[in-house]
């Protein structure tokens, strides 16, 4: 027999293979052990069937961890078991590839645990098994009963959702106060909302402030001077919040909460509330009639687009400069104010505000001296990567920083909503899940932009040809575009700008991917 006439299997099986091993975590629980042992559930059944399991896969290189994971006399309803949390340490570290265990109850009877189980074992591609169940996430079969098992989680999630939500109006259409953040003016006893009668002064002398004032800022600044700040408070979790400084924001919501009245906001009504009044009926309308006036005297719609919508910051506080506009004698003016002075006044901050065309010519002309001096156009590339790749380490810790942040906070809100799911959590979860969402919202936020950052630092390769030929439009065509159209090519071609209105200094950043399209689009 030649070696053409040997059968394909018979010749790869004269090939030596080394199977990599297969690290398998045995795990076993049981709630209540039985004294002779005889139940087939028992722990010392429960490793012997899922070993019996590994040693057929051998051939698949598993071999078991030597000290399988147990618990015993705990319940499934909760995940703080001693080997389990003992064996998710280990998945953590790298030290596991597959997690086998008898039944799915063995692990948790919540659905929402074992689903939340599952994406921290897929997350470190960690394979789960149910040696009784054929329930093996390693198998396109395993996948797909993954997958319906986490839609059921999430849609028990939602339905838990609906129904605390469903809770908390009911609630607030009774007027029973259902937590979130204090207004200044009240504490809380045993879940409902009392007057603290120090605050509750100020809460009067706040609104009589702004009937005698010409408006916002003039409160802003009077509140700043007396050191008035938001309501302060502690947490049932001990945490300090609130205690800040007035915005126009803040004061605006102040005197425009019907709490005052002893009324509480419900989806786009009011009902009477189980809580006292404390500014009187007359002052309160006289303030809203003021508000009222004040709104509708400063509704007027923008001439054009905002060139610098977006891209602008204050050099001084960091905060965006939005547009904003004065009238003098039946004369328009408009500006770009910095974000601070716009919600605390002209004090908060000393990067003031810059007149709309002013701001605009000279971004405009700078990148029109950029595009025309070829050393110039050299300088800006070398100086864009040096500064996306100074800025990398501190991006990346950042994510780091906030993944840690985020990661506790992720943890407690889920066990709240298994805990409510259960019927087992008391009411004022509500609150701290409150909390939870908003602080997790933020992370988040912060998460997106800081991945961005990182994401424009890899794909920093600006090239010179490209920023010249998008530069030149500037000079080739700048003149002929419509408003609409002038916003776009600065926002192609501008990532940033900082502006110090006291040194007049303008600092811009390029768009590296923005300068490439354009330059493609002038090319075609």
């Amino acid at each position: 027999m030649t070696a053409t006439d040997i059968p394909k299997t018979t010749r790869r099986s004269s090939r030596t293979t080394i199977t990599k091993a297969v690290r398998v975590a045995v795990y076993a629980r049981q709630s209540v052990e039985r004294v002779d042992g005889g139940d087939f559930g028992s722990i010392e059944a429960q490793v012997e069937a899922i070993q019996a399991y590994v040693t057929s896969q051998a051939s698949l290189g598993w071999v078991a961890i030597d000290e399988p994971y147990i618990d015993r006399n705990i319940s499934g309803a909760t995940t703080n078991r001693p080997a389990f949390q003992r064996m998710l340490a280990d998945v953590e570290a790298g030290r596991v590839d597959v997690l086998a265990c008898y039944k799915t109850d063995r692990l948790s009877r919540s659905l929402l645990d074992f689903g939340r189980l599952i994406e921290f074992l897929d997350a470190r591609d960690v394979s789960f098994v149910s040696v009784t169940q054929s329930f093996d996430t390693s198998t396109p079969i395993g996948r797909l009963t993954l997958n319906m098992v986490m839609s059921f989680a999430e849609f028990e999630r939602e339905t838990t959702a609906e129904r605390i939500r469903d809770k908390t109006r009911a609630s607030k259409r009774r007027g029973i106060w259902t937590g979130g953040f204090l207004p200044l003016g009240y504490d809380t006893q045993n879940k409902k909302l009392v007057v603290n009668e120090a605050e509750a002064e100020r809460v009067r002398a706040i609104f009589q402030m702004y009937l005698d004032s010409t408006g916002y800022m003039s409160v802003l600044d009077e509140l700043q001077a007396r050191g008035w700040m938001n309501k302060a408070w502690t947490t049932k979790r001990g945490t300090p919040t609130g205690g800040k400084i007035f915005s126009k924001n803040s004061l605006s919501k102040l005197l425009m909460n019907p709490i005052y009245l002893g009324l509480i906001h419900v989806e786009g009504e009011v009902v009477e509330g189980e809580h006292d009044a404390t500014v009187p009926r007359d002052l309160w309308d006289a303030v809203q009639a003021k508000l009222a006036k004040s709104r509708n005297g400063a509704v007027i719609k923008p001439r054009s687009p905002a060139m610098l919508a977006g891209l602008l910051r204050c050099a001084r506080c960091g905060k965006a400069m939005s547009r904003t506009w004065s009238s003098k004698n039946g004369k328009r003016y408009e500006y770009y104010t910095c974000g601070t002075v716009v919600e605390r006044g002209a004090k908060a901050c000393p990067g003031g505000r810059v007149t709309l065309t002013t701001i605009e010519d000279k971004l405009i002309a700078q990148v029109r001296v950029m595009g025309s001096n070829p050393d110039l156009v050299r300088a800006t590339i070398e100086a864009a990567r040096a500064d996306h790749e100074q800025r990398r380490p501190g991006h990346e810790e950042a994510v780091l920083q906030l993944g840690d942040e985020r990661r506790p906070l992720v943890e407690e809100r889920t066990n709240i909503m298994t805990a409510i799911g259960q019927g087992n959590a008391p009411p004022s979860l509500t609150d701290r899940l409150a909390e939870l969402d908003v602080a997790i919202a933020d992370i988040e936020e912060r998460l997106a932009d800081t991945h961005a950052a990182l994401q424009r630092a890899d794909a920093a390769s600006l090239d010179e040809d490209d920023l010249r030929t998008a530069l030149s439009s500037f000079n080739g065509i700048w003149d002929v575009l419509w408003p609409e159209e002038r916003q776009r090519i600065v926002h192609l071609i501008v990532e940033s700008a900082t502006y110090d209105a006291r040194t007049e200094a303008l600092d811009i950043e390029i768009n590296d991917a923005g300068v490439r399209l354009l330059s493609s689009e002038l090319a075609t």
